[in-house]
């Protein structure tokens, strides 16, 4: 059985490009997610369900 090494270069480099976007996806998701959190207006606040509130 021959090795068909044009399929594989194929496949390998299509594996490596949806490795490469996933990565690029994740690091822009997580800039993202910083953001949201470092803002002051996203819509739970730390006064607003706290149990042990001593103010």
């Amino acid at each position: 059985m021959e090795i068909n090494w044009i399929i594989i270069s194929i496949v390998t480099i299509c594996v490596i490009i949806l490795v490469f976007n996933i990565i690029k996806r994740n690091i822009k998701d997580k800039k993202d997610l910083e953001t949201f959190l470092n803002k002051d207006d996203h819509p739970i606040s730390n006064h607003e369900g706290e149990v042990n509130d001593d103010e």
